[in-house]
């Protein structure tokens, strides 16, 4: 995976309180943003187990919820990777139901 610009490094991570400045940033920055969001669920839906020893790791999910907001079809088949995968649950946590 490609190193991230310093705008989208806040949402690698779950972090407290949630980075609101950091998801206006990406989605004023749409265009530039959408294949670093790509990149990053593809990378977990075709490396699950590594992406679940990163502590934290989040930035699946963030994209995930962005993507979606974009309509981003190119998301549709690793996120469907992710769902069908038998750690979904941890890869996903709540987000797999809701």
């Amino acid at each position: 995976m490609q190193a991230l610009p310093d705008y989208l490094k806040p949402l690698e991570y779950l972090t407290q309180p949630f980075p609101e400045a950091a998801v206006k940033e990406v989605i004023a920055r749409r265009d530039e943003s959408v294949l670093y969001l790509l990149e990053a669920l593809e990378w977990t839906a075709g490396n699950v187990e590594e992406a679940l020893k990163i502590e934290d790791y989040f930035l699946h999910v963030y994209a995930l919820y962005i993507l979606a907001q974009f309509r981003e079809r190119r998301a549709y088949e690793p996120a469907i990777q992710l769902a069908r995968h038998p750690s979904a649950e941890e890869l996903l946590g709540d987000t797999i139901t809701e």
